[in-house]
């Protein structure tokens, strides 16, 4: 048996090998629990549908909460803030704060507000 002293950079040559050889192994992709499957054994296992389009197109009957609140708004009747909370998901701080900041400062329309005789609030904007 031999005495052989190893350097410092003759260690770190070595590590960075060691290195290098892994990343060849994984192609550069991330491994262990947490590395996605390869594409193709996903196809061939039926994981995947290989027709089918990676994410389905947008389609026309999407309704964004700020056109909700603005159909409530332009009704008739116009809506109380629990309707438009209801309609949105939205509590009543919130709703208050997107009729004033986006309704009336960046939408720029004229938000009228009269309590009815019941004691609710309804706000309205003209269509």
């Amino acid at each position: 048996m031999t005495n052989e002293t190893i350097t410092t950079s003759e260690a770190t040559d070595t590590t960075a090998a060691k290195t290098a050889a892994a990343a060849k192994k994984t192609h550069g992709k991330k491994a262990g629990p947490f590395a996605n499957p390869p594409r193709k054994a996903a196809k061939k296992s039926g994981l995947i549908d290989a027709t089918a389009p990676a994410t389905p197109p947008p389609t026309a009957t999407t309704t964004t909460k700020s056109a909700m609140v603005l159909k409530l708004l332009r009704r008739k009747k116009g809506a109380a803030i629990a309707e438009i909370g209801e309609a949105t998901g939205w509590r009543a701080h919130s709703v208050r704060g997107f009729i004033s900041a986006v309704v009336k400062k960046r939408m720029r329309l004229e938000v009228k507000s009269e309590a009815g005789s019941d004691g609710v609030r309804r706000y309205t904007v003209q269509a």
